[in-house]
């Protein structure tokens, strides 16, 4: 009853936002329907590490960014199709 069907590719994705801030403001959102999304928002200084990924049985996407010092970011990622 609860079983994948067989022979089906079933897809993966995760986002993953971590950093440290030493002053300033972070804002996020997430948003899940037939994709993954995920919106961050960063004025202030600090570190933040973004991470995502998304396998599909013969592909994988693999997206990463690094920003330090002083920020004022907005970055948008979005997985599926």
């Amino acid at each position: 009853m609860f079983s994948l069907p067989e022979n089906v590719t079933v897809a993966r994705s995760e986002i993953v936002a971590s950093g440290l801030l030493s002053g300033g403001r972070y804002v996020s959102s997430r948003e899940l329907s037939d994709v993954l999304g995920a919106r961050f928002q960063v004025n202030g200084s600090g570190l933040l590490l973004t991470r995502a990924e998304s396998d599909g049985g013969n592909w994988t996407f693999r997206f990463g960014s690094d920003i330090g010092g002083l920020m004022n970011v907005t970055e948008r990622i979005v997985l599926g199709d």
